[in-house]
Protein backbone atom coordinates (compact mmCIF):
# COMPACT_ATOMS: atom_id res chain seq x y z
CA UNK A 1 0.00 0.00 0.00
CA UNK A 2 3.04 2.51 1.03
CA UNK A 3 4.14 2.02 -2.36
CA UNK A 4 0.76 3.16 -4.43
CA UNK A 5 1.00 6.33 -2.23
CA UNK A 6 3.50 8.45 -3.33
CA UNK A 7 3.56 11.85 -1.63
CA UNK A 8 1.64 11.36 1.34
CA UNK A 9 3.59 10.78 4.95
CA UNK A 10 2.37 7.55 6.82
CA UNK A 11 2.20 7.91 10.22
CA UNK A 12 0.63 5.81 13.82
CA UNK A 13 -1.29 7.38 16.27
CA UNK A 14 -0.61 6.45 19.73
CA UNK A 15 -1.75 7.02 23.26
CA UNK A 16 -0.10 9.76 23.71
CA UNK A 17 -1.34 13.78 23.49
CA UNK A 18 0.65 13.97 20.49
CA UNK A 19 2.23 12.20 17.60
CA UNK A 20 5.98 13.69 17.05
CA UNK A 21 4.73 17.39 18.71
CA UNK A 22 1.44 17.23 15.74
CA UNK A 23 -1.63 17.64 17.26
CA UNK A 24 -2.87 17.73 14.30
CA UNK A 25 -1.81 14.50 13.11
CA UNK A 26 -3.74 13.20 16.39
CA UNK A 27 -6.86 14.68 15.81
CA UNK A 28 -7.23 13.04 12.61
CA UNK A 29 -6.40 9.79 14.03
CA UNK A 30 -9.18 9.74 16.86
CA UNK A 31 -11.31 11.47 14.47
CA UNK A 32 -10.80 8.25 12.36
CA UNK A 33 -10.57 6.04 15.14
CA UNK A 34 -7.61 4.71 13.56
CA UNK A 35 -5.54 3.55 17.14
CA UNK A 36 -2.39 1.83 16.22
CA UNK A 37 -3.18 1.30 12.62
CA UNK A 38 -1.46 3.95 9.91
CA UNK A 39 -2.71 6.96 8.51
CA UNK A 40 -2.21 8.97 5.52
CA UNK A 41 -2.04 12.74 5.84
CA UNK A 42 -1.01 14.70 1.54
CA UNK A 43 2.29 16.53 2.33
CA UNK A 44 3.65 18.65 -0.25
CA UNK A 45 7.07 19.04 0.57
CA UNK A 46 8.08 20.55 -2.46
CA UNK A 47 6.42 23.63 -1.42
CA UNK A 48 7.71 24.28 2.08
CA UNK A 49 10.58 26.00 0.53
CA UNK A 50 10.76 28.18 -2.78
CA UNK A 51 13.11 27.62 -5.88
CA UNK A 52 16.07 29.43 -6.69
CA UNK A 53 16.39 29.49 -10.38
CA UNK A 54 19.54 30.59 -12.16
CA UNK A 55 19.97 31.54 -15.48
CA UNK A 56 23.38 32.84 -17.13
CA UNK A 57 25.21 32.66 -20.08
CA UNK A 58 28.50 31.03 -20.57
CA UNK A 59 31.37 29.55 -23.10
CA UNK A 60 31.14 26.23 -23.68
CA UNK A 61 34.24 25.93 -22.28
CA UNK A 62 32.51 26.93 -18.76
CA UNK A 63 33.27 30.36 -18.13
CA UNK A 64 30.81 33.02 -17.45
CA UNK A 65 33.18 36.07 -18.08
CA UNK A 66 36.12 34.96 -20.57
CA UNK A 67 37.58 37.55 -23.60
CA UNK A 68 35.20 37.46 -26.68
CA UNK A 69 35.27 39.76 -29.49
CA UNK A 70 32.68 38.53 -31.53
CA UNK A 71 29.36 39.61 -32.46
CA UNK A 72 26.18 39.50 -30.38
CA UNK A 73 24.29 36.81 -31.36
CA UNK A 74 21.28 36.78 -29.04
CA UNK A 75 18.11 36.45 -31.16
CA UNK A 76 14.13 36.65 -30.00
CA UNK A 77 13.94 32.96 -29.44
CA UNK A 78 16.29 33.65 -26.68
CA UNK A 79 14.32 36.28 -25.57
CA UNK A 80 11.33 34.59 -25.77
CA UNK A 81 12.90 31.71 -23.34
CA UNK A 82 13.93 34.57 -20.67
CA UNK A 83 10.54 35.94 -20.71
CA UNK A 84 9.02 32.68 -19.80
CA UNK A 85 11.75 31.63 -17.93
CA UNK A 86 10.33 34.46 -15.53
CA UNK A 87 6.90 32.28 -15.11
CA UNK A 88 6.65 31.64 -11.50
CA UNK A 89 8.99 34.09 -10.38
CA UNK A 90 7.81 36.95 -7.98
CA UNK A 91 11.87 38.16 -7.30
CA UNK A 92 15.03 38.82 -8.84
CA UNK A 93 17.83 38.21 -6.48
CA UNK A 94 21.12 40.38 -7.04
CA UNK A 95 24.80 40.42 -5.79
CA UNK A 96 25.77 44.09 -5.75
CA UNK A 97 27.76 44.40 -8.20
CA UNK A 98 25.22 43.36 -11.00
CA UNK A 99 22.58 45.27 -9.44
CA UNK A 100 24.52 48.43 -10.09
CA UNK A 101 24.05 47.88 -13.73
CA UNK A 102 21.62 45.70 -14.13
CA UNK A 103 18.98 47.48 -12.18
CA UNK A 104 19.59 51.26 -14.26
CA UNK A 105 19.75 49.53 -17.50
CA UNK A 106 16.73 47.05 -17.94
CA UNK A 107 14.72 50.17 -16.33
CA UNK A 108 15.64 52.61 -19.52
CA UNK A 109 14.68 49.75 -21.98
CA UNK A 110 11.42 49.30 -19.85
CA UNK A 111 10.83 52.36 -19.97
CA UNK A 112 11.11 52.58 -24.08
CA UNK A 113 8.40 50.47 -25.81
CA UNK A 114 10.38 50.73 -29.18
CA UNK A 115 13.28 49.19 -27.19
CA UNK A 116 14.41 45.98 -29.11
CA UNK A 117 14.56 43.71 -25.36
CA UNK A 118 11.33 46.18 -24.45
CA UNK A 119 9.25 42.30 -24.05
CA UNK A 120 12.11 41.20 -21.39
CA UNK A 121 12.99 44.60 -19.41
CA UNK A 122 9.70 45.21 -18.87
CA UNK A 123 9.43 42.15 -16.48
CA UNK A 124 12.87 42.82 -15.23
CA UNK A 125 11.69 46.44 -14.13
CA UNK A 126 8.12 45.32 -12.40
CA UNK A 127 9.06 42.37 -10.83
CA UNK A 128 10.42 43.31 -7.22
CA UNK A 129 14.11 42.73 -7.08
CA UNK A 130 16.47 41.82 -3.50
CA UNK A 131 20.16 42.22 -3.56
CA UNK A 132 22.35 40.76 -1.03
CA UNK A 133 25.22 43.33 0.27
CA UNK A 134 26.66 43.96 3.31
CA UNK A 135 28.58 46.98 1.86
CA UNK A 136 25.16 49.15 0.86
CA UNK A 137 24.28 52.10 3.32
CA UNK A 138 21.81 53.71 1.44
CA UNK A 139 19.39 51.91 -0.95
CA UNK A 140 18.90 53.75 -3.93
CA UNK A 141 17.65 50.93 -6.77
CA UNK A 142 14.12 51.26 -7.62
CA UNK A 143 11.46 48.76 -6.31
CA UNK A 144 14.43 47.01 -4.50
CA UNK A 145 15.28 45.34 -0.78
CA UNK A 146 18.43 45.03 0.53
CA UNK A 147 19.34 41.97 2.73
CA UNK A 148 22.54 41.57 4.62
CA UNK A 149 24.07 39.24 7.32
CA UNK A 150 25.53 35.85 7.24
CA UNK A 151 25.32 34.69 3.48
CA UNK A 152 23.52 31.43 3.74
CA UNK A 153 21.36 32.02 6.30
CA UNK A 154 20.19 34.86 4.61
CA UNK A 155 19.29 33.41 1.91
CA UNK A 156 17.89 30.54 3.54
CA UNK A 157 15.82 32.64 5.57
CA UNK A 158 14.31 34.42 1.98
CA UNK A 159 13.86 31.15 0.36
CA UNK A 160 11.47 29.66 3.32
CA UNK A 161 9.20 33.04 3.28
CA UNK A 162 6.40 32.39 0.94
CA UNK A 163 6.00 33.15 -2.25
CA UNK A 164 6.85 32.36 -5.79
CA UNK A 165 10.43 31.02 -7.16
CA UNK A 166 13.74 33.16 -6.93
CA UNK A 167 15.44 34.32 -10.12
CA UNK A 168 19.09 34.40 -10.11
CA UNK A 169 21.26 36.36 -12.75
CA UNK A 170 24.41 37.02 -11.05
CA UNK A 171 26.90 38.19 -10.74
CA UNK A 172 30.08 35.53 -10.46
CA UNK A 173 31.04 35.74 -6.83
CA UNK A 174 27.83 35.64 -5.88
CA UNK A 175 26.04 32.67 -8.13
CA UNK A 176 29.68 30.89 -6.86
CA UNK A 177 28.46 31.05 -3.06
CA UNK A 178 24.89 30.50 -4.09
CA UNK A 179 26.26 27.01 -5.73
CA UNK A 180 29.12 26.35 -2.97
CA UNK A 181 26.17 26.68 -0.21
CA UNK A 182 23.45 23.97 -2.61
CA UNK A 183 21.34 27.06 -2.50
CA UNK A 184 20.28 26.91 -6.35
CA UNK A 185 17.37 24.41 -7.44
CA UNK A 186 17.49 24.84 -10.88
CA UNK A 187 19.77 25.88 -13.32
CA UNK A 188 19.28 27.58 -16.61
CA UNK A 189 22.46 27.65 -18.70
CA UNK A 190 23.02 29.55 -22.11
CA UNK A 191 26.24 28.35 -23.89
CA UNK A 192 27.61 30.57 -26.40
CA UNK A 193 29.35 29.09 -29.41
CA UNK A 194 32.70 30.04 -28.48
CA UNK A 195 35.68 29.16 -26.63
CA UNK A 196 37.37 32.10 -23.96
CA UNK A 197 40.31 29.53 -22.84
CA UNK A 198 40.31 31.09 -19.46
CA UNK A 199 37.75 33.88 -17.76
CA UNK A 200 35.18 33.51 -14.73
CA UNK A 201 34.09 30.10 -13.29
CA UNK A 202 30.68 29.95 -10.93
CA UNK A 203 31.71 26.16 -9.75
CA UNK A 204 35.23 27.44 -8.73
CA UNK A 205 34.23 27.21 -5.02
CA UNK A 206 32.95 23.73 -5.32
CA UNK A 207 34.13 21.50 -2.62
CA UNK A 208 31.74 18.27 -3.06
CA UNK A 209 30.70 16.87 -6.64
CA UNK A 210 27.21 18.77 -7.72
CA UNK A 211 24.94 16.00 -9.43
CA UNK A 212 22.44 17.64 -11.38
CA UNK A 213 19.31 15.83 -13.89
CA UNK A 214 18.58 17.64 -17.05
CA UNK A 215 15.44 18.60 -17.49
CA UNK A 216 15.90 20.41 -21.43
CA UNK A 217 17.97 21.09 -24.15
CA UNK A 218 17.23 23.12 -26.81
CA UNK A 219 19.74 24.49 -29.66
CA UNK A 220 18.64 28.10 -30.98
CA UNK A 221 18.85 29.01 -34.68
CA UNK A 222 21.74 31.55 -33.65
CA UNK A 223 23.86 28.89 -32.20
CA UNK A 224 23.23 29.32 -28.58
CA UNK A 225 22.44 26.44 -26.70
CA UNK A 226 20.22 26.42 -23.88
CA UNK A 227 21.12 23.23 -20.92
CA UNK A 228 18.33 23.15 -18.18
CA UNK A 229 19.58 21.27 -15.28
CA UNK A 230 17.62 20.59 -11.95
CA UNK A 231 19.58 19.44 -8.62
CA UNK A 232 19.10 15.90 -7.18
CA UNK A 233 18.67 16.19 -3.85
Amino acid sequence: MNGLLTGYTSITYTNQHYYGNHPFYCRIATALNCHGESIFVVTNNDQTMRKIKLQMTISIDGFVKSKYGGPDIWDNDVTRFCVRNLDNVDTILLGRNTAEGFVPYWKDVAENPEAEYFPLGKPLTDIPKIVFSNAIKENTFENTSIISGDFKSSIEKLKSEKGKNIMVYGGVNFVSSLIQYDLVDEFALLFYPYAGGQGDTIFDKLTNTLSLSLKSCKAFPCGIVLMEYVRKR
